[in-house]
């Protein structure tokens, strides 16, 4: 009977025991393993580290979810599918971004939805919400970009310096001393030159100017004569024109009977030419001239 009794005993200890288990379950879990799910995926093109399965999901800072699995993408290894749960209703739309922020100062990362306007349609379970960027990825953008424009202002620095350096360097300048030697002695020589030829205009000025007066009254003179003697030849060429116009006038009736007879003379020596061009034997054999009838 005693060893019945004990089992009564230790049946009635385990009953209550996994009684107390399943109230603390009930308690403290909030009755979560009945409650549903609605499973999403969400897909990051870097690296995911800080990120576990366990973190937590938000929305709009509020936990709603957990992340159920992290797996690399199979038709790309450098992206990585991240499997979330959500609370059965969980008000998705096509607008909400995930983004991966930081779980305070213990490195950890979760996962923040944000966005989602009632006006968009519903994302039904089993999409994939896309990725949305942060102010901490865009800082990390600037800064990247900063990094790439500071290494390229630095190599330019780096080449103007070795120019500099190119154009200050001695040997650069070792013929400029001679240079500068021979343009200081033009310059004195060109000084000395100037004094001295302002000393000699000093000194002959008053003769300059006298020959500078002959001269002007030289031109005067000549210029006097010029007009003078142009202005009788255009009186004689004035008056040989008339007398040449006169003569013309009064032997106007032999000058055009001695042009007539040039030009008969003319027509005979070329009717002459063509007979001696044609027949040459002419000039030996002539034939006797006809008897003229006097006039």
């Amino acid at each position: 009977m005693g060893t019945k009794s004990q089992k009564i005993k230790v049946g009635a200890f385990a009953v209550v025991t996994l009684a107390i288990f399943v109230m603390i379950v009930v308690v403290f879990a909030g009755l979560r393993f009945w409650e549903g799910r609605d499973r999403y995926y969400v897909v990051f093109g870097d690296s995911v580290i800080g990120l576990q399965v366990g973190s937590e999901v938000l929305i709009s800072g509020i936990r709603s979810g957990k992340v159920e699995a992290i797996e690399l993408d199979r038709a790309d290894i450098r992206r990585v599918r991240v499997t979330i749960d959500l609370e059965e209703g969980t008000p998705v739309h096509a607008d909400t971004r995930a983004t991966m922020t930081f779980a305070g100062i213990t490195g950890l990362k979760i996962i923040d939805l944000r966005g989602g306007s009632p006006a968009a349609k519903r994302l039904p379970p089993g999409s994939v919400i896309p990725v949305g960027t942060t102010t901490l990825d865009q800082l990390q953008d600037q800064a990247q970009t900063l990094a790439t424009q500071t290494t390229e202002l630095m190599k330019r620095a780096s080449t103007l310096l070795d120019n500099m350096i190119a154009i200050t360097e001695p040997s650069q300048f070792a013929g400029m001393n001679q240079i500068v030697a021979r343009a200081m002695v033009a310059t004195d020589n060109l000084a000395s030159t100037t004094a001295e030829l302002r000393a000699l205009v000093a000194e002959n000025r008053e003769s300059i100017k006298t020959s500078l007066r002959s001269v002007d009254q030289a031109a005067q003179s000549a210029a006097e004569v010029f007009d003078g003697e142009l202005q009788q030849v255009l009186v004689s060429a004035g008056a040989l024109i008339s007398d040449l116009r006169g003569a013309v006038r009064t032997n106007q009736t032999q000058l055009a009977s001695t042009l007539t007879d040039l030009r008969k003379a003319s027509e005979s020596f070329k009717e002459m030419a063509r007979e001696l061009r044609q027949r040459p034997s002419r000039i030996l054999f002539a034939p006797t001239p006809r008897d003229r009838a006097l006039p």
